[in-house]
């Protein structure tokens, strides 16, 4: 019998100890009073059906296991309690695939058990099909679930710290994701009512609830061991029923919203940007020419799009850094962007040891017929944008590409005047929704302009300013609001660190603003004075973005 339906299982009124255990309670008993009755219940609508098996597993003489339905579609959750035997049905349900979920509530002294059908945790878990009839024969096997704790204070107040909301992350063998949160009363304790499976697990310190900042919270985040980014977070490994203190976190007030991230040269700061914002296991790494510019330029939206890195070489090797990068980072997949005179045939072979999948080449004839390529492999027809820019030069497509990347169209290249063969071809199998035209009327001339008209369903659209610099805010100021999680400055009399950084800004949702290496232009600075970043990231050396400059981006940060 399903007593609770509801489209999140999170409450607001209470604190989320308090609440799970009343929550707990309430179903346990409305379970022991409904169980008696089941039985007889009228049956569900005719357009509606049922969940049924058994919970095994369960410690004695603890509550009855309580079970979680999720729509896999529209994320509603039915609720019910299981009976003394274990047994379970879950009713009402519409046809949908379901997620369901056992949990035996725990205690401070003893472990919350749990599992899902087809596994332990909700990677692992098997979808339900309902069709036209009732499931039954739905059974799960539960195991003790682990528990973290610790300790949440700052250099200035030692005591521990109310109102930080402590979220637990667990490797789920491509990313991290969140599967429970608490706040920080006082010493805290991750696990004591919620099921968190065995496996790998972070922790994050921050001061963010259901999305939202925390209104006057004075610390910056932090992920475990002082990392400021979960990409950076390290991690630990807890067995069934395992519990692991010592969890702490000293928090501070002194945030650094403004950062660099370089290194030593182009190829270091690739490494840099990439370990700065990417974890290990991602689903993709992209490898381009790092001596020249488009092929880069064509990939680094799709590295946006497919959230996974640009990583910068020569032709024929790796850097240390980049070499190093890769294999912390353990790709499933290479892509190398360009040609065999942009990266050689031996360093692609060699390429193969540093990822678990394969290693694919994105290459055509010359830079545009390679733009066509990359696109083709990686966008579907009826894109909501593709973005047309100038194959000659690198700052507007520089500038397009975060843009590109968090709207899911491609940049494809070309000459100011006339498209190749390919990219009409390519325009032709896309039939976006919009193009965009990158750059002024030198860049893509006004007669290119109106041909393109002929390749899109909607309109066609020009972003420009009076220089590389104003190009660059306009396109910002036309594809991000105000209030933008972070903004990217980088050097626009060349190319390298841009390059690397537009994945990173299009799959954070923020822009990369181009400026000369003292002094940012009247337009750059008017555009960071509307976005009021809450970050911003200056990409490359102090040759490229000087300290000077670094420092007096902090009078635009929002809060």
């Amino acid at each position: 019998m399903t007593l609770l339906t509801t489209a999140s299982s999170r409450g607001r009124g209470l604190g989320p100890r308090l609440r799970l255990a009343v929550f707990a309670a309430l179903l346990a008993l409305a379970a022991a009073c409904v169980a008696p009755f089941t039985a007889g219940q009228p049956a569900a609508a005719a357009d509606t059906y049922s969940i049924s098996g058994t919970v095994s597993g369960a410690p004695s003489g603890g509550f009855p296991p309580i079970i979680q339905v999720t729509n896999t579609a529209t994320g509603i959750s039915s609720w019910a309690g299981a009976q003394s035997d274990g047994t379970f049905t879950v009713s009402s349900l519409p046809p949908a695939n379901y997620t369901v979920l056992a949990t035996v509530q725990g205690t401070t002294s003893t472990p919350t058990y749990g599992g899902y059908y087809g596994g332990a945790s909700a990677d692992k878990a098997t979808p339900v099909a309902v069709t036209n009839a009732d499931v039954p024969g739905i059974d799960i096997a539960v195991t003790a679930g682990v528990k973290i704790a610790g300790t949440v204070s700052s250099a200035t107040t030692p005591a521990p710290l109310a109102n930080t909301i402590l979220h637990a992350y667990r490797w789920s063998g491509s990313s991290y994701d969140e599967v429970a949160f608490s706040t920080g009363w006082s010493n805290y304790t991750i696990g004591d009512y919620q099921y968190l499976p065995a496996g790998q697990y972070t922790v994050g310190f921050t001061g963010t609830w259901y999305g939202t900042r925390i209104t006057n919270y004075p610390y910056c985040d932090q992920y475990w061991n002082g990392q400021p980014t979960l990409a950076k977070a390290g991690s630990f490994t807890l067995a069934a029923g395992e519990k692991k203190t010592g969890v702490d976190a000293t928090l501070s007030t002194a945030c650094a919203p403004v950062q660099r991230d370089a290194g030593a040269d182009r190829f270091g700061t690739s490494a840099t940007i990439s370990a700065a914002n990417y974890s290990p296991g991602v689903d993709v790494a992209y490898i381009a020419n790092g001596m020249n510019f488009p092929d880069a330029l064509s990939g680094a939206p799709v590295a946006g799009s497919k959230g996974g890195p640009v990583l910068l070489s020569q032709a024929g090797a790796l850097s240390a850094s980049v070499s190093a990068e890769l294999t912390r980072l353990k790709p499933k997949k290479i892509v190398v962007l360009g040609g065999a005179g942009a990266i050689s045939a031996a360093l692609q072979t060699r390429l193969a040891t540093y990822t678990t999948g394969t290693v694919e080449r994105y290459a055509g004839t010359d830079r545009f017929d390679t733009s066509a390529t990359i696109s083709a492999k990686t966008f579907a027809a009826g894109v909501p944008v593709a973005y047309v820019a100038n194959g000659m030069n690198f700052p507007d497509a520089l500038s397009g590409a975060p843009a590109a990347g968090a709207q899911d169209g491609p940049v494809l290249l070309s000459q100011a005047g006339a498209l190749s063969a390919s990219v009409s071809t390519e325009l032709k199998r896309l039939k976006p929704q919009k193009i965009v035209v990158l750059g002024g009327v030198g860049a893509i001339t006004s007669a290119l302009e109106a041909k393109l008209a002929g390749y899109t369903t909607g309109s066609v659209v020009r972003y420009a300013g009076t220089d590389r610099f104003a190009t660059s805010a306009t396109i910002s100021a036309k594809s991000f609001a105000a209030g933008v999680p972070v903004a990217y400055i980088a050097n626009g009399m060349n190319f390298p660190d841009a390059l690397s950084g537009a994945p990173v800004a299009g799959s954070q949702g923020g822009p990369v603003l181009l400026t000369q290496a003292s002094a940012l232009s009247s337009s750059v600075a008017a555009e960071l004075t509307r976005l009021k970043p809450k970050k911003i990231v200056v990409l490359g050396g102090t040759g490229a973005v000087s300290s000077a400059l670094e420092k007096s981006l902090q009078a635009y940060l929002g809060n």
